[in-house]
């Protein structure tokens, strides 16, 4: 009797939809998400910020190549995402506790 080969299963690449809110949640619980332009400009500039999410359909020009520069000088890795609607949603006003329980600090 001969044994079937067995098929190995493939396995779908990550994709951004789903690997970019873990990746944010993950970092909100070790308070590691810095938001706004400001917040994330002296992380980077600082040399803190390991990677950057910006999104492409930013009305300002001045502010895509002010990060971009500031990424491309200290080596951060920087993650474009299509929509400013999505990105807010993913990184969101939300942080996290060690329980794992959301907490809204806007009220």
């Amino acid at each position: 009797a001969t044994e079937e080969p067995k098929v190995e299963e493939e396995k779908s690449a990550p994709c951004l939809e789903n690997s970019v809110p873990n990746v944010i949640k993950k970092a909100s619980f070790n308070d590691g998400v810095k938001r706004g332009l400001h917040e994330c400009c002296k992380a980077i500039d600082r040399g803190v910020g390991l990677m950057c999410f910006l999104a492409s359909n930013c009305d300002e020009p001045n502010y895509l190549s002010l990060v971009k520069a500031l990424c491309a000088m200290r080596s951060v890795k920087l993650i474009e995402v299509p929509d400013n609607k999505t990105l807010g949603a993913w990184a969101g006003p939300v942080s996290y506790t060690h329980l794992t329980l959301p907490t809204t600090p806007y009220v």
